[in-house]
């Protein structure tokens, strides 16, 4: 319905309905200069009038309204949120509009087409449970697993599952980073049911999609979509596998999904890799993002949770295979070249690196945290009853007796001089394009140097040395005069 008007009148003479929002809405997502100054004023006149933020929702959930439209209702109810929803705030959001606000984000959420409007709805969400969970909202949780599980049934409306992972990453993001301890407790009592339905719908999706590449079929839409979805429920699990136990290695349920996706990371490195097998460019770069996904979860795990990370299964032989690949990636690291790049179907714009480099760079990163886990146990673990002493302890010898060997020690210094101190081309188009920040890396001012090969092997090299240093000196003079 077309509306041709301008709002005239300011302050607080335009009583709130859902008829003079809706114009007033129109108005300020106009390319109007003058209606959107006026329909601007008017919104926030109204904004500490009761009522104003449900009939922004009440207006935002009728899908047949504009885009536009909906689109800044979603935006004022969100910002709206940050400052009227707290108790003590001045003109706070009374109870009553609270309740009516929650009771529709959900689902409303869950049935948005549009994917923008469907972010800000999950932003909103997780800012509402950021203030209300659990006292306010004690369900808010279990409520979105539900959602979660409904929404996994629905097989004829894949869209529906989309946005309910969407709307739990957004939720797991939030009180993962909660300062308030309350909080934190409350997301590990419920980690258990999210981790079940959660990774259940994980598995279920990659199945699919490895099926299809794997033996063909004809619903390649299908596979796709399966693929877009795991990647969204890893990108939640890989948060909750942190947040949701500060000891994963106790939980069973946590250890029986590190060993599914140990599993997994080898099969999607396979297919990543194996270019016997054609995978279109775009499927690849989502298989790729999934192994990024698992190997953050990698590094972020042994930085978190050392203990655990060292007493998961198979922690050792993941170590080892990292270092492998990291060997492997050395091979070539100095003769890559831009033209490689691009040929690999790398602009020069495009900031993500290769999946073997990035790969290599988290195996090196995993290194140095088996580095510290050993010889700064008082700045890595956090924890100090008798039984956390134990696993401290345990965790130290096992990574010192199968990893950090001094064979080990020395085979690495002699890979990260001989392999990684080079500069590459990339370095050099670097160093000419941006001197001054190319420079400021290189004095490692701040922790770029995660984000970079040479630099993080730069880093490696350091600690064992110092940790190292009498049986190493020898063997590095000797590699110092084999390449002089």
């Amino acid at each position: 319905m077309a509306m041709n008007f301008a709002i005239e009148v300011a302050g607080e003479a335009n009583p709130l309905s859902l008829q003079t929002l809706y114009q007033t809405l129109t108005a300020a997502s106009s390319s109007d200069p003058q209606q959107i100054k006026s329909g601007a004023q008017q919104l926030q006149n109204w904004e500490k009038q009761s009522g104003y933020y449900s009939s922004l929702q009440s207006i935002f959930v009728d899908v047949s309204l504009p885009v536009e439209v909906r689109h800044l209702c979603i935006i004022q109810l969100k910002n709206g949120i940050d400052k009227y929803w707290r108790k003590t705030a001045p003109n706070a959001i009374k109870k009553d509009e609270k309740d009516l606000i929650r009771s529709r984000s959900i689902e409303s959420g869950t049935n948005e087409p549009d994917h923008r409007l469907a972010l800000q709805n999950a932003l909103m969400i997780a800012k509402i449970i950021r203030y209300e969970y659990p006292l306010e909202w004690p369900d808010a949780v279990s409520s979105i697993v539900s959602n979660l599980r409904q929404a996994s049934q629905s097989d004829g409306n894949p869209l529906r599952l989309t946005r309910a992972l969407l709307i739990l990453l957004e939720v797991i993001k939030e009180l993962s980073t909660a300062r308030i301890q309350r909080t934190r407790t409350s997301l590990q009592t419920a980690s258990g049911e999210v981790l079940q339905v959660l990774g259940n719908t994980y598995v279920d999706k990659v199945q699919t999609w490895m099926t299809f590449f794997h033996q063909g079929g004809d619903d390649e839409g299908g596979a796709i979509t399966s693929l877009e979805q795991s990647l969204m429920a890893l990108r939640v699990l890989r948060r909750l596998l942190i947040a949701g136990w500060d000891f994963p290695n106790r939980s069973t349920q946590a250890k029986e999904f590190w060993n599914l996706l140990s599993n997994h990371f080898r099969e999607m490195l396979t297919m990543a890799v194996n270019h016997s097998l054609s995978l279109d460019g775009n499927v690849r770069r989502l298989v790729e993002k999934h192994l990024r996904q698992i190997a953050k979860l990698h590094v972020n795990l042994a930085k978190a949770h050392p203990s655990g990370f060292a007493l998961l299964p198979s922690s050792v032989q993941l170590v080892s295979a990292y270092w492998n690949l990291v060997h492997q990636f050395g091979e070539t690291y100095g003769s890559q070249s831009i033209a490689s790049d691009l040929s690999n179907g790398r602009s020069e714009d495009d900031h993500e690196i290769p999946i073997t480099e990035y790969l290599s760079l988290r195996g090196l990163l995993l290194l140095r945290a088996c580095v510290k886990m050993v010889f700064n146990p008082a700045q890595t673990f956090k924890y100090q009853q008798a039984e956390d002493k134990e696993e401290k302890t345990q965790s130290r010898q096992i990574i010192k007796e199968n990893i950090l060997t001094g064979n080990f020690a020395e085979t690495a210094m002699q890979t990260l001089v001989t392999r990684f101190f080079v500069f590459t081309q990339r370095d050099l188009r670097d160093w000419q394009e941006q001197p001054e920040e190319w420079e400021r890396r290189e004095e490692g001012e701040d922790d770029t140097w995660e984000f970079s090969i040479r630099p993080c092997a730069e880093k490696l090299f350091l600690e064992l040395m110092l940790n190292y240093k009498e049986q190493l000196v020898q063997p590095l003079l000797s590699v110092f005069g084999t390449v002089a």
